[in-house]
């Protein structure tokens, strides 16, 4: 079976009111500022030198509200607040010409005035702030789940790639490569990741885990048991999965593996800032517990939240590969999470030259079947529907249709004893 994911942004951020307001902000005059600067020189002489002047010059300008101002040191700050009476297209204009007429008169080392006039239009309709007593890593990560739109409360966020960025879902699918028909549907909010759906999409195909398991749990090997009724015979064909880089973390390899699962799940191999030593250059004994560079410097493991991590800040500081390694002070360190081994064994399995052609040669029925679904007359990559609920019963139905079209594509007909294919 293969798995693949693909978004549906129909749901937009909506309901900023801008619209409601523009009536309002229209009505709204904000202030000219005129600034200008004279490095060195104290607030007082600021005040009688530039201020004074320029408030003097303002002054006789007609629709004039109120007039403030503020003098610090090298600089000078005069805010000309109009009536609603004046020309907003015009004000910083008239302003521009009264203040020209005085530059004379202000110090020659100062320097030229500068007249801005703020744009009612970018002000914020709202501002929201975020706060609370937790750490900020995790009101990040709160932040991130944050609902960006009233009509939509089930969409998020969510990222493609690091420059493609929707707002909506993902919906993901299963697929038997050989039949090319659509055996499982989900869809989650686009800022879920993708391996949270394998063991829904593979419910009929994976045995049940154990959610209070502890994921180091699911990091071990299955221990053998006799084969039950319910169980596959030991003649039938391995299952065997797979899936693009999206689908290739630690949690998924380790179901995968508990399921004796043969698995052609694409894991992305391990990146180092600046061209620095990859994590695969180290050797990484996770039974002993230890960590050896490039060097030939042997760490200790030592635990860090769910995982270990081997720290080499004290042979950093004299090794000859440093500059090949880390810029960082406190040298080099390798985290090692609770799915080490799995991710290991998956980048060592791509490397074979039998498993890229295997995977190669699945990935297209994929990527055309996809196309399929993806198709404008379905609403192409957007959701024709609100809500997450609605969303995937949408996407199932959809699935649905593409399966009878194949299997005419595959000549089912009804017979009295049933519905068979057409002999190939």
């Amino acid at each position: 079976m293969e798995l693949h994911q693909e978004q549906s942004p129909r749901p937009r951020i909506a309901g900023s009111g801008r619209t409601d307001l523009t009536g309002i902000l229209s009505r709204i005059q904000a202030p000219t500022l005129v600034i200008t600067s004279d490095r060195g020189a104290d607030p007082a002489t600021i005040e009688t030198q530039i201020t004074k002047p320029i408030e003097d010059a303002a002054a006789s300008l007609a629709n004039i509200d109120t007039i403030t101002s503020t003098s610090d040191e090298g600089v000078s700050t005069v805010a000309v607040q109009f009536t609603t009476a004046a020309n907003e297209n015009l004000v910083a204009v008239d302003v521009e010409r009264v203040v020209n007429a005085i530059r004379s008169q202000l110090p020659p080392e100062a320097d030229a005035p500068t007249i801005v006039k703020p744009e009612v239009s970018l002000i914020p309709v709202i501002t929201i702030g975020i706060s609370g007593p937790q750490p900020l890593g995790e009101i990040n990560r709160v932040a991130k789940d944050r609902i960006i739109s009233t009509v939509d409360p089930d969409a998020r966020h969510g990222h493609k790639t690091q420059a493609h960025a929707f707002d909506g879902y993902k919906g993901h699918v299963a697929l038997d490569p050989d039949s090319e028909l659509i055996t499982g549907t989900a869809v989650t909010a686009g800022n879920r990741g993708d391996g949270t759906v394998v063991a829904a999409l593979l419910a009929d195909d994976l045995p049940a885990v154990d959610e209070d398991l502890p994921e180091a749990a699911l990091a071990q090997p299955a221990a053998a048991e006799p084969l039950t009724q319910d169980e596959p015979s030991v003649d039938e064909p391995q299952l065997t999965v797979y899936g693009d880089a999206a689908y290739g973390a630690g949690p998924v390899l380790a179901q995968l593996e508990q399921a004796d699962v043969v698995n052609r799940c694409k894991v992305q191999p391990p990146r180092a800032p600046a061209g620095h030593f990859t994590k695969d250059a180290f050797m990484i004994d996770l039974a002993a517990g230890r960590v050896t560079c490039p060097a030939g410097h042997t760490v200790a493991l030592r635990p860090d939240g769910a995982g270990r991590v081997a720290h080499f800040a004290p042979a950093c500081s004299t090794c000859p590969l440093a500059i090949r390694c880390t810029t960082a002070r406190g040298g080099r360190s390798v985290h090692v999470g609770p799915y080490e081994s799995q991710l290991a064994t998956a980048r060592h399995e791509q490397t074979d030259p039998a498993w890229q052609a295997d995977y190669r040669a699945t990935r297209p029925k994929v990527e055309r079947k996809l196309a399929h679904l993806l198709r404008r007359l379905h609403g192409g990559r957007r959701a024709r529907v609100r809500g997450q609920p609605k969303v995937a019963a949408d996407f199932a139905l959809l699935a649905a249709a593409v399966n009878l079209a194949r299997l005419a594509v595959l000549g089912l007909t009804g017979l009295a004893t049933g519905w068979a294919l057409r002999p190939a």
